[in-house]
């Protein structure tokens, strides 16, 4: 299936919504799909091709938190 959808927020220990974090996502070749700061939104991520490979990582975490 291409064109997967999939829905990603970023939430503390207590299931709190956190802005401010920058994240992305990388294919199997460290490519960039998807990059954004979190909001109190969930964030879409389009342009997935199921059964592929990706990793979600965090680049800047807000004042008070650490990177994940």
């Amino acid at each position: 299936m291409i064109d997967k959808v999939v829905e990603m927020t970023k939430q503390d220990i207590a299931g709190n919504e956190v802005e401010g974090a920058k994240l992305k996502v990388v294919d199997k070749d460290e490519k960039v799909i998807d990059s954004w700061t979190s909001t109190k939104e969930p964030h879409k991520i389009k342009h997935l091709v199921e059964g592929e490979t990706y990793t979600l990582i965090e680049e800047y975490a807000p004042d008070g938190f650490v990177i994940a």
